[in-house]
């Protein structure tokens, strides 16, 4: 839930940053709470990415991840985060 405010702090801070990666698991549980937060930080982060015009890469597994679902998406997640901020920023 703080990576918003985080990346939000960084782009005010540095106005350098070309971009920014988010990088997280979102377990499944026995709420829907998971899924709220998944759908808050995304919103928020698309926000962020219109209001300073840079990209951030979403390299969340879930929500709703099982434990089997996280280590084999892991890299390509993480891969795909670092991938999508190097081709926004070519664009």
């Amino acid at each position: 839930m703080e990576v918003p405010l985080a990346i939000k702090r960084a782009f005010t801070k540095n106005s350098n940053l070309e971009g920014a990666i988010c990088l997280g698991i979102i377990e499944k549980g026995e709420t829907q709470h998971g899924a709220a937060m998944g759908h808050g930080v995304i919103k928020s982060i698309i926000d962020l990415q219109l209001e300073f015009n840079k990209p951030i890469g979403l390299g969340i597994i879930g929500p709703g991840a099982e434990q089997h679902h996280i280590e084999p998406r892991l890299e390509p997640h993480a891969r795909a985060a670092v991938n999508a901020v190097v081709t926004m920023n070519n664009f």
